[in-house]
């Protein structure tokens, strides 16, 4: 069933936390940082892993990867 709503609808929700905790339980933010360069990194190893796994098919990989170049989709 996954796979149909995948092949049908590749989005992708996230929760991002803005911060870690230190070794005494802590929490520590992350600095201001622009966050475009770990969205790329994140879909493209996505997408990486999806297609490995054999549960995205090559063409759907390639057409979500020339999106992502193009600016034309927002996972």
């Amino acid at each position: 069933m996954a796979r149909v709503v995948l092949l049908q609808s590749p989005v992708c929700s996230l929760a991002q936390a803005d911060g870690l905790f230190g070794p005494g339980g802590e929490f520590r933010p992350l600095p201001d940082a622009p966050l475009r360069p770990l969205e790329e990194m994140f879909r493209v190893r996505v997408i990486g892993f999806l297609r490995g796994r054999g549960l995205l098919p090559e063409g759907r990989a390639r057409m979500l990867l020339n999106r992502l170049e193009t600016g034309g989709c927002r996972l």
